[in-house]
């Protein structure tokens, strides 16, 4: 079971080819040991923690047996394995090593070239990245188009996935998607309409944060939580320490 953050050029690996000995990450394990239950995979270089925080806090008095883990914070084979759902953050070692992940809902958030840390280069690192959308073809994949390159991957990937796929975005209303602006969310998806007059707290203010509404928003519609719902526990959403906070 590999720990985080080795390059895969690390010697290891020829290792472990050599000697026929499989590197698996630890995610890896937990999926294995719970097909069947709804996987929700999000990624992105920024805001996965704040997506996942928001999603919890939505979800938090709906009685879903779904749970809601930072993958740094909660060791995934400490989990219970008799949920009917888990909502993980997808870190590029886990990305770098998954076979056979079939999400149930995949999200990526954005692709940034600010934040490489073990890849060499951009385009290495944005493959990992993809990942969580090749993977999951038959699954809803939502993808933020706010980013140059994660947009390009939606372009790609909605001819082959027309049904599920579904663009988020904080800058534009998108044909198809969802879209959140300073107090208004518009749904093109789900509800054909505009959610207007919310007051956010400042937990979600920003352009990057609207995105993140969008994406929250766009994955409880999913998990058939209704519309009002969303917006009010959104609206009451604190955010996380030391992301934006008045002092």
């Amino acid at each position: 079971v590999l720990c985080t953050n080795l390059r895969m050029t690390h010697p290891i690996f020829s290792f472990a080819v050599n000697y026929g000995i499989e590197i698996v990450s630890d995610l890896q394990i937990f999926f294995d040991q719970v097909q069947g239950s709804k996987l929700i995979g999000i990624t992105g270089t920024n805001g996965k923690s704040t997506t996942i925080s928001l999603i919890d806090f939505i979800l938090e008095k709906q009685n879903l047996p779904i749970v809601a883990t930072n993958t740094g914070k909660i060791h995934p084979l400490q989990l219970s394995e008799d949920m009917d759902g888990y909502i993980f953050d997808l870190e590029d070692h886990h990305l770098d090593l998954l076979k056979n992940f079939q999400s149930y809902i995949s999200l990526l958030l954005n692709v940034e070239p600010g934040n490489l840390g073990k890849y060499s280069h951009y385009q290495e690192y944005s493959l990992t990245k993809e990942k969580i959308i090749s993977l999951s073809n038959e699954s809803f994949s939502i993808i933020g188009i706010d980013s140059l390159f994660a947009k390009n991957l939606y372009l790609k990937y909605r001819n082959y996935n027309t049904g599920n796929i579904i663009p988020v975005s904080g800058e534009r209303s998108v044909e198809g998607g969802v879209s959140c602006d300073g107090n208004a969310i518009y749904d093109n998806r789900f509800d054909m309409c505009r959610h207007g007059d919310i007051n956010f707290s400042y937990a979600v203010i920003g352009k990057h944060n609207r995105q993140n509404v969008a994406a929250a928003y766009t994955i409880c519609k999913i998990l058939n939580i209704d519309s009002k719902t969303i917006i009010e526990r959104t609206a009451k959403f604190q955010g996380l320490p030391h992301r934006l906070q008045f002092v």
